[in-house]
């Protein structure tokens, strides 16, 4: 699994997509699929479905691992289940899907806030409060395109507050994905 996510973070799509499907086939025999191990590999390779361009399929890996029951309860796999969330969203923004995609956003940020606390500390979740990053877009004062992009820029807040502006999801994922949003809407 490591390896996949390492090819993944350093661009090489086509060897990660390759070692996560062996990651996952593996853990599947290994370990039951509630397991908090599987879940990793299957958010890793939604992202290098998402980076390739095969939406249908990033789509329903996504959704097919939301629906599991997960047996652990820890920040970790509370976290890469809202990362999942968070790639649906981008999947459905990416099929010009905004109604769903805004849904899957709002999953997104009301999974993470109650963890972002234990995850970030007191005072750093305190400052992506008054970023108003967990606060939803109204659909009352703005359009529904304008919520998405203020959903962009409030998941990659987030994102960067766990994982830091220079990690590579950050980088070269999320900020990427809020950019495109920010020309597109």
């Amino acid at each position: 699994m490591r390896r996949g996510q390492i090819a993944l973070r350093k661009g090489d799509l086509f060897e990660a997509k390759k070692l996560l499907n062996e990651s996952t086939s593996a853990l599947e025999k290994l370990v039951s699929k509630s397991n908090a191990f599987v879940f990793v590999p299957y958010v890793f390779s939604t992202e290098v479905h998402i980076r390739l361009g095969e939406l249908d399929e990033a789509y329903q890996k996504c959704l097919a691992t939301l629906n599991i029951k997960k047996t652990s309860n820890t920040n970790y796999a509370n976290l890469m289940i809202d990362t999942l969330h968070y790639h649906a969203a981008v999947i459905q923004y990416k099929l010009r899907n905004f109604k769903k995609a805004f849904e899957h956003f709002c999953d997104f940020i009301n999974s993470v806030k109650p963890i972002s606390r234990s995850i970030l500390g007191e005072a750093r979740h305190n400052e992506l409060e008054k970023l108003k990053a967990f606060e939803l877009p109204s659909q009352k004062n703005t359009s529904l395109t304008v919520a998405i992009k203020n959903c962009f820029q409030m998941s990659t807040d987030i994102f960067e507050a766990i994982y830091g502006k220079e990690h590579p999801f950050v980088r070269d994922y999320t900020m990427i994905n809020n950019e495109e949003a920010k020309k597109n809407i």
